[in-house]
């Protein structure tokens, strides 16, 4: 073990067996460091990671991080503090761990929740209904009080906790807890499993779908709406919107079909995939392929990016294991030999065939299954092009050249046990001038187009583009050599002066006309 690792630091649990489950109680904080399946501090510990280290072990240690995690995590740089607020967090949950086909979920229990209750007191949640059992010494003490006013107050109390104890246990899908002298007697869980509560979601992709209940979700409705959005790929969006649609409506027996997406920057890859999720009605997440590293080392990783998307859709599973996930730049990810990246194709095996990942935070485990997930993957691979004479599974003419998916594992980008689980292969080839006019005046997302009907819906200003101010903005793209991607800067960066002036001159003025001086210059334009 190398002198230079950073110490890390562990919750010591003692593993109680209650009934089917265990039960994690916190003991204290130990430093040491993680090797594989263990936690080598004064001694050597097992993880508690598996039932297996459940039934042999008394004690077992979970929750690792290192200092510089924690003190990230807290946001201050005392370490001792840290460690101690740490601890202190930890100390007031029990962990519940139950067996699953597919491995383990673990559930904390919040025992700050009981701190008020009395030892003969027993609560449950009952077909969805919070009952309080009292058993005789509570009863007699009830009994005992000549003053209503008190038994109210007695009642009112068990009223109340018995609604605050009820609202907490059914959010972690428990419904029972028997709590004596200190200690969890006996918990009771549905079948159900829900997640730890966290704070609202950035995007209610419940809401969203509500929403989107009465559109029309077939695959014509699908390839109208992306048509109308990106341009040059009639065919490739065809065949996508069909296995989008596919996987949208198929089930856990069949699962779904990965996609590939090869083609350069700009070419209307992303754009595609967010489309397809605005018009589902499903949540979508973009992750740079380039940046993955294992869970467990500093960056970001696979379980990251699906806690963001679980986070995103209000701790919704069914809703978030619905969603798109796009890998950006997937080929980068294939090119690099850095040692953190190495185990990451594995994890990608286990995404692509549809698993549960168990993503740990400080706050408590959380689970995803990919199996209903679309996965789709996006990347340039520009050193995969070959000849025509070459044989290969997509052309593009435009180039006089092709992409030979076989090449993919022949290059050593990932090996064939990965890339034959990919079962759809796309090129996005380059798009040739004529087709960019097309997207910049026609595509509803085109910021020309928005720029257009903003004008006229709120400051009354029509908005004429030329077709000379058209085609100097295509040099421009051409000349500094750079992709459809940053069209809207051209289009938004000619347009700064001139806003300016709708604006000074608001109510006054009804037309603004660009010219080809006007891309060059956003000084030069007409405003009548």
């Amino acid at each position: 073990m190398s002198e230079f690792r950073e110490l890390e630091y562990g919750i010591k649990y003692r593993s109680i067996k209650v009934g089917d489950n265990y039960l994690l109680v916190p003991i204290g904080l130990i430093g040491g460091y993680k090797v594989k399946d263990s936690f080598y501090s004064e001694k050597k510990y097992s993880l508690a990671d598996a039932f297996l280290n459940l039934d042999k072990n008394k004690y077992v240690v979970d929750d690792i991080y290192s200092e510089d995690e924690l003190c990230e995590y807290y946001e201050c740089d005392d370490v001792n503090f840290v460690l101690e607020y740490f601890f202190s967090e930890k100390s007031d949950y029990v962990v519940l761990v139950q067996k699953k086909k597919d491995g383990i979920v673990k559930r904390s229990i919040d025992l700050k929740m009981f701190s008020s209750l009395n030892p003969q007191e027993q609560y449950e949640n009952d077909k969805s209904k919070a009952t309080v059992t009292l058993n005789d010494d509570a009863i007699m003490d009830l009994l005992s009080s000549c003053d209503i006013d008190e038994i109210r107050k007695k009642l009112h109390r068990y009223g109340k906790i018995t609604a605050e104890v009820a609202t907490n246990l059914k959010k972690k899908g428990i419904s029972k807890v028997v709590f004596k002298n200190g200690h969890v007697e006996e918990i009771e869980t549905t079948k159900k499993i829900k997640s730890i509560e966290e704070p609202s979601p950035i995007i209610n992709y419940s809401n969203k779908k509500n929403n989107n209940e009465d559109r029309d979700t077939s695959y014509l409705g699908l390839v109208k709406y992306l048509k109308e959005r990106v341009f040059g790929h009639e065919k490739e969006i065809e065949i996508l919107a069909k296995q989008l649609i596919f996987n949208y409506y198929s089930t856990p027996k069949y699962g779904t079909e990965p996609i590939l997406i090869i083609g350069p920057t700009g070419t209307g890859k992303t754009a595609t995939m967010r489309a397809a999720s605005e018009y589902l009605g499903v949540p979508f997440i973009e992750i740079n392929s380039a940046n993955l590293i294992a869970q467990g080392i500093r960056g970001t990783s696979i379980e990251s990016q699906l806690y963001a998307l679980l986070h995103n859709c209000g701790f919704d599973n069914k809703i978030a294991e619905k969603g798109i996930i796009f890998f950006d730049e997937f080929d980068k990810l294939g090119e690099s030999k850095l040692d953190t990246k190495e185990d990451v194709p594995n994890i990608l095996l286990k995404f692509l065939d549809g698993s549960v990942f168990t993503i740990e935070r400080l706050e408590g485990d959380f689970t995803f299954d990919t199996t209903m997930t679309s996965k789709v993957f996006a990347g340039a691979f520009e050193g995969l092009f070959v000849d025509r004479k070459n044989i290969g599974f997509s052309r593009n003419e435009k180039e006089g050249r092709e992409f030979d998916a076989r090449r993919i594992h022949e290059e050593e980008y990932y090996g064939k046990q990965l890339v034959t689980r990919i079962n759809h292969i796309l090129l996005y080839d380059e798009l040739d001038r004529q087709t960019k006019k097309r997207a910049l005046l026609e595509s509803k997302l085109s910021k020309l187009r928005l720029k257009k009907e903003r004008y006229e819906e709120q400051f009354g200003v029509s908005l004429e583009a030329t077709d000379e101010y058209i085609e100097a903005i295509l040099d421009l793209l051409k000349e500094q050599d750079r992709s459809m991607r940053d069209i809207d800067n051209l289009v938004i960066s000619s347009l700064e002066m001139a806003e300016c002036a709708i604006l000074a001159n608001q109510g006054k003025v009804k037309k603004l006309i660009l010219t080809s001086e006007t891309a060059k210059n956003n000084k030069d334009f007409t405003l009548y």
